[in-house]
């Protein structure tokens, strides 16, 4: 287990992480987001031993991180892959090896390898290859020694596509018996591996929960996703009793797909100028508080037929934005 507890780091006069306290159990993936300059690589670099906090502790497994033994059981990717330029892959691997103290087993490290696709180059000098190469090959570094504790900071960056889906399935199969903390700027590619996120701003947590779970929160079913079966005419209908914030015609034939919010909660409702609508709506929706129900009953009485109708499902990208907004 990971425990980060009460964490501080100061620059100056700079408090750039404020009292952070979180923990994270084994067989987790977490997202840990935050935008530029609010604190991501500091605690990384902290949690790794590779900075030392000015206050507060990271544990794990019960060892204290300024224990040599509580490094060994971290595996860190940082940003820029800590890559030396004129060796070999396998040189580089086996350099980190002795490092960490480790039987140099080629075997294993050929296995390793083969599992990120670079054992092709394993005796290729690092400086002549690819920026997708070198990055897994930093990868493969993190992960030697099987550590309980795995850091990733961008480990996709510089990756194609198909590399991106193999990275992906590793890293859910690591997380069967390891920590793996993750932090990258392109949310939808993690979203997927994620089970849990840390969302922070200004050196402090402002999130931490299960991206459905926050999800909720946001919308609070005030939002959804229909598509129904209607003449091009009833979308203005619509769009006077609902916020309609995107459609799409014709998904399928005579179709219209539509993602509405509650036009009382939406920002364009605190208008001064639509308080006469809000109160007709109110009228009209009587004390029906859930925007499904709402949508039901309009599309009933405009003889407007639904074909489906969920609750919108929001993207980590959007749960990141609103969370940082809302804070």
């Amino acid at each position: 287990m990971l425990e980060v507890i009460n964490l501080t780091k100061v620059y100056g006069n700079k408090k750039v992480l404020d009292n952070l306290n979180f923990e994270i159990k084994e067989n987790s993936v977490v997202g840990f987001l935050g935008a530029n300059g609010a604190g991501k690589t500091s605690t990384l670099n902290i949690i790794s031993g590779y900075s030392p906090a000015s206050n507060g502790n990271v544990i794990i497994n019960g060892i204290e991180i300024i224990e040599n033994n509580a490094r060994k059981n971290i595996g860190y990717l940082p940003d820029s892959p800590p890559l030396y330029p004129d060796m070999t892959v396998l040189e580089y691997l086996k350099f980190v090896c002795e490092l960490k103290q480790i039987i140099k087993n080629e075997s294993v490290l050929n296995d390793l390898m083969s599992d990120l696709d670079i054992l092709e180059v394993k005796n290729k000098v690092i400086k002549s290859l690819s920026k997708g190469f070198k990055q897994r090959v930093g990868f493969a570094q993190a992960l030697i020694g099987e550590p309980d504790l795995i850091i990733l900071d961008e480990p996709m960056v510089a990756l194609d596509p198909a590399q991106i889906l193999k990275i992906k399935e590793f890293i859910k199969k690591l997380k069967k018996d390891k920590i793996v903390l993750i932090s990258s700027h392109n949310l939808n590619e993690i979203s997927e591996i994620i089970d849990r996120v840390i969302i922070i701003d200004s050196g402090k947590i402002i999130a931490d929960d299960k991206p459905e779970n926050l999800a909720d929160k946001l919308i609070n079913n005030k939002r959804i996703y229909v598509r129904v079966k209607c003449q091009i005419e009833d979308l203005r209908k619509i769009t006077e009793k609902f916020n309609c914030l995107e459609y799409k015609l014709d998904i399928e034939p005579g179709s219209i797909d539509l993602t509405l919010e509650d036009i009382l909660v939406s920002e364009s409702s605190k208008d001064e100028n639509n308080n006469d609508n809000e109160e007709q709506d109110k009228d009209y929706f009587e004390n029906i508080i859930d925007l499904r129900e709402k949508f039901f009953k309009f599309a009933k009485d405009n003889n407007i037929l639904i074909l489906i109708m969920r609750p919108y499902d929001m993207t980590l990208e959007e749960i990141f934005i609103k969370v940082i907004k809302n804070s």
